[in-house]
C-alpha cells in the first residue's frame, strides 16, 4: 500500500508501524498485516491451471455429454496388473514426467534436435529460440526422457520427449513441442509432433503434488496398454497406435463412476484425486505397459504430504464410466450442477454482496463446501468458504476490486464442478 508522504520518519512500535507526518502520527496495527499475509497466502495457494476456461480440459465432463452405464472397453485397459497404477511418483522416477516452473532471470539455454525426421508442423510449431532453464531441471531417466519446461509469465510450456540431457550448454532431445498456455489446449490444424503420441500436452495430463494437495481442476490423461490407429479429435491430433477402430481412441474421455467410494482413512491426494476423476474424468493420451496415471516427479516433499503412492488408487476398468461426447447431457447437467445468484450486481466500496445457489449432485463425494471465486490476473482465487446445506448455500462477499470496474465471480464445489461466472460492477 503506498502512502504518499515528505520528510517522514519510520519506526516500529509494539502496535505495528508508525509513520509520522506533519506532525500526526498513523498507527498500521500488526494485525492488519497478519490478516493481508494471510489473504496474499490463500491467494498464491492457487495451483497453476493451463489453458482457458473454455478448454475440453478445464470443463467437467457432465457438460460434455451423456455418462453411459458402464466402460465398454474394459478387456482393453489392462495386461499385467489387474488395477491402475500411478507412474512418477517419488522414488518411482524412471518414467516419469518432471515438470519445472521457470523464474524471472532463469538463463536460456539453447535447444539442439537431434531426430532428423522432427519438423515443426501444425500449432505445435516451436519458434527455435532457446528456452529457459529453471534450477534442477532434467528429463526423466527412462527411456521416454519426458520433461516439461513453464515459462516464468506461465503463458507458454515447452515438452521435451528422448531428452537425454539439460544443462547450462543446452537441451538434447528428439521431440520439442511449444504449447500456448493460454488457448484451447489443442491443435487446430495439421498433424504435429508433441510429446506424446496422442498430440496431446504433457502440462495437463500429468498429475503434480501441488495439485494433489490443493485439488485437480481439469481432466487427467490415462495410459493403456494397446490404442487404435485412429483417434478422436479436436482432443488427440494423431496417434501411434496400431489396433484396429474397435480399440480404444485416443482423445476418448472416461468418468471414475459417481458411487466409487472414497476410502476409510483416504489420504488428501487421493480424496483430490477421485473428486477430478469424477467430476472431470480423464482422457485416453498414450500407450503403456497397463492401464496409468503419469505424474510429475519433482517436490518429493510435497508428494510424501499428499500420501499418495503407485497403488494409492487401485482402480478396476469396471471402475470407468464412458462419456459420449457431443451427446446431449443428462438435464442436470444441462441446466448446470452448480448455480450461482447475487442479490445485486453492483459491488459497492466496503460493502458486502449477498450470493446464492444449489448444488444439483446427489454424488457421494460431493464437498460440504462452496468455494467463492473470483478471477484475478487470468487466475481464479477463492475469497470465501461457505457450508452447503441440503443442496444450497448462502454467503455474503466482501471483494476488493483493486481499481477494476468489473469483477468475475463462480462458485465452485469439490467433486461436482463450478457455476458459469457472472459479473459485478463496482461502483464507489
Amino acid at each position: 500500500m503506498a502512502v504518499p508522504w515528505t520528510g517522514a520518519a519510520l519506526a516500529h512500535t509494539q502496535g505495528g508501524v508508525r509513520i509520522r507526518r506533519s506532525g500526526r502520527i498513523v498507527f498500521l496495527f500488526a494485525a492488519l498485516s497478519a490478516a493481508m499475509a494471510i489473504v496474499v497466502q490463500a491467494a498464491s495457494a492457487a495451483p497453476f491451471r493451463a489453458f482457458n476456461d473454455s478448454s475440453p480440459w478445464n470443463v467437467p465432463a457432465a457438460q460434455k455429454g451423456a455418462i453411459s452405464s458402464g466402460n465398454p472397453y474394459s478387456d482393453q485397459f489392462t495386461s499385467y496388473s489387474s488395477t491402475m497404477n500411478i507412474s512418477g511418483i517419488p522414488p518411482d522416477v524412471g518414467y516419469a514426467k518432471p515438470t519445472f516452473f521457470a523464474s524471472p532471470g532463469d538463463p536460456e539455454v539453447p535447444v539442439n534436435v537431434t531426430n532428423p525426421g522432427w519438423a515443426p508442423t501444425g500449432d505445435l510449431q516451436w519458434d527455435g529460440r532457446p528456452v529457459p532453464l529453471p534450477v534442477g531441471a532434467a528429463p526423466a531417466p527412462g527411456g521416454d526422457g519426458h520433461m516439461t519446461i513453464v515459462s516464468a509469465d506461465r503463458r507458454t510450456a515447452w515438452e521435451f520427449w528422448a531428452c537425454t540431457s539439460a544443462d547450462a550448454t543446452g537441451i538434447v532431445t528428439q521431440v520439442v513441442a511449444q504449447w500456448v498456455l493460454t488457448g484451447p489446449g489443442y491443435t487446430t490444424r495439421g498433424r504435429n509432433n508433441s510429446a506424446r503420441g496422442s498430440g496431446t500436452p504433457l502440462i495437463s495430463t500429468t498429475l503434480r503434488a501441488e495439485e494433489a494437495l490443493e485439488g485437480f481442476d481439469h481432466a487427467l490423461g490415462l495410459t493403456i496398454p494397446h490404442a487404435s490407429s485412429d483417434y478422436v479429435r479436436p482432443i488427440a491430433a494423431k496417434s501411434d497406435g496400431e489396433r484396429d477402430s474397435g480399440a480404444v481412441r485416443y482423445g476418448t474421455l472416461f468418468v471414475l463412476r459417481g458411487n466409487y467410494p472414497v476410502p476409510s482413512g483416504a489420504s488428501a491426494g487421493v480424496r483430490n484425486l477421485i473428486d477430478a476423476l469424477k467430476t472431470y474424468g480423464a482422457y485416453v493420451v498414450d500407450q503403456g505397459a497397463s492401464m496409468e496415471l503419469d505424474a510429475d516427479s519433482t517436490h518429493a516433499d510435497l508428494w510424501q504430504k499428499t500420501g499418495m503412492r503407485m497403488k494409492s488408487l487401485p482402480l478396476s476398468p469396471s471402475d470407468w464410466r464412458l462419456v459420449n461426447v457431443g451427446s446431449k447431457p443428462s438435464k442436470r447437467a444441462a441446466s448446470g450442477q452448480v448455480t450461482l445468484k447475487a442479490a445485486s450486481r453492483v459491488l459497492k466500496r466496503g460493502r458486502r454482496v449477498k450470493v446464492k445457489g444449489r448444488v444439483a449432485s446427489a454424488s457421494s463425494n460431493r464437498g460440504t463446501h462452496a468455494f467463492v471465486q473470483v478471477k484475478r490476473h487470468r487466475r481464479w482465487r477463492t475469497v470465501r468458504r461457505t457450508r452447503i446445506k441440503g443442496d444450497r448455500y448462502a454467503a455474503k462477499v466482501r471483494v476488493r476490486t483493486r481499481g477494476h470496474r468489473k469483477v468475475r465471480m463462480r462458485v465452485k464445489v469439490r467433486g461436482v464442478g463450478h457455476s458459469k461466472a457472472i459479473v459485478l460492477r463496482a461502483r464507489r
